[in-house]
C-alpha cells in the first residue's frame, strides 16, 4: 500500500476560527515541532481530522488520557505542523501506519549499526 503525504502544514490558531485540513475519513497522520523536525505525534485513525483536532487536551480530558498526550501537550499548536496519508478503510489505516513504522525502526536500526562501524 503506498502512502501519498500531504505536505506539511502548521496547525491553526484556534482562536482564528481555523480549521484542520485533513481527511473526514481512515488515514495516517503525523506531527512534527517546526523547528527541528522532532516527530510528537504517529498513528491512525478512523476520523483524522477529528483526531488532529482534538491532540490538545481539554479540561475534560481524563488524567489517563493526558498522560498519553503528555508529549503533545507539551508544545503550542503554533510550534507544530502537520501531515496525512488519507487511507479507504481504518483496517487500510492501521496497516500502512505499522509499514511505514517498520521501515522507520529498520531505517534508525541501520544508521545506528552504521554508527557503530
Amino acid at each position: 500500500m503506498v502512502c501519498n503525504w500531504t505536505p506539511w502544514k502548521a496547525f491553526p490558531d484556534a482562536q482564528r476560527g481555523g480549521v484542520v485540513e485533513a481527511p473526514i475519513g481512515p488515514g495516517v497522520y503525523e506531527v512534527r515541532k517546526i523547528a527541528n523536525g522532532e516527530m510528537i505525534a504517529f498513528g491512525y485513525s478512523g476520523k483524522v481530522a477529528h483526531e488532529l483536532s482534538r491532540m490538545r487536551p481539554s479540561p475534560a480530558t481524563p488524567p489517563w488520557m493526558r498522560q498519553l498526550m503528555r508529549n503533545a501537550m507539551q508544545h503550542s499548536p503554533s510550534d507544530l505542523e502537520y501531515r496525512t496519508c488519507p487511507a479507504a478503510t481504518k483496517d487500510g489505516a492501521k496497516a500502512m501506519a505499522r509499514g511505514l513504522l517498520g521501515r522507520r525502526q529498520a531505517f534508525f536500526r541501520r544508521r545506528l549499526n552504521l554508527a557503530w562501524a
